[in-house]
């Protein structure tokens, strides 16, 4: 197991709230054409959100074959759903992790739906 560090990145439109979920996932994306799966993810809850700030976060995430790609998703949920709603904020690009070794200093830019 390894340490991925990073800070989710608010966009400027973002309205100032209280996100009650926040959902941080390594996705193994390595077949295309089909559904990503899960390698590992964390839960922020009741988390300030304003324009331009920054939520970090902390994932531990297994090692991997080098054949695999890895990517992260974040969720910022202002309702707590798991649905994604009007006001809430998505990561829309591919954030690529290593196969191994910790990551520091990662930048997850999110978006407002």
């Amino acid at each position: 197991m390894r340490t991925v560090e990073g800070s989710i990145v608010l966009p400027a439109d973002i309205a100032p709230a209280t996100a009650r979920s926040v959902l941080v996932e390594a996705r193994d994306v390595s077949v295309m054409d089909a559904p990503s799966t899960v390698v590992a993810e964390t839960r922020l809850s009741d988390v300030e959100v304003a324009p331009g700030e920054r939520i970090p976060f902390r994932l531990d995430v297994p090692e991997v074959d080098r054949s695999r790609t890895l990517s992260v998703r974040a969720h910022v949920s202002l309702d707590g759903t798991p649905a994604i709603t009007p006001g809430d904020a998505l990561s829309v690009t591919h954030i690529p992790l290593p196969a191994a070794g910790p990551v520091d200093g990662l930048d997850v830019p999110v978006r407002t739906v």
